[in-house]
């Protein structure tokens, strides 16, 4: 079953939207930095991710939600090192599938790498508002 809220109406979705669109002056006097303790470095790697529709597919053989072959699919606002990939599902059902913090990305092998596992991913660049419309 298809997903029926929009994407570009959720809470992390719109967070991500809202600092990209920041300044960095404007970035220092939010609750962002205020209040949650953002660093500038982090908002930085938020600014520079990227967003759209995304395959993941673990290819670590360790323990975990997701046995190594096992995938998910749907969207991210935010691809990044140091955050965790937030995969929102189309399956109403699931929701969401996200991973430990991500340490590192080969983006010419399509590779992410955290905490304690390994994913091939696919993306396909576009925001939120675009997604919805698929």
């Amino acid at each position: 079953m298809r997903r029926r809220d929009k994407v570009s109406d959720m809470p992390l979705v719109k967070g991500v939207k809202e600092l990209r669109g920041m300044t960095e002056k404007e970035f220092l006097e939010s609750d962002y930095y205020l209040i949650d303790k953002m660093t500038l470095s982090q908002f930085e790697k938020i600014k520079n991710s990227k967003e759209g529709q995304i395959w993941i597919q673990k290819i670590s053989q360790n323990a975990g939600y997701l046995s190594s072959g096992e995938g998910r699919d749907g969207f991210t606002p935010m691809l990044a090192e140091g955050f965790s990939c937030h995969v929102i599902l189309d399956d109403v059902y699931e929701g969401y599938y996200y991973t430990s913090n991500i340490v590192s990305i080969d983006w010419e092998k399509s590779e992410f790498y955290t905490l304690n596992s390994t994913y091939k991913f696919k993306l396909t660049e576009m925001a939120a508002s675009e997604y919805d419309e698929l």
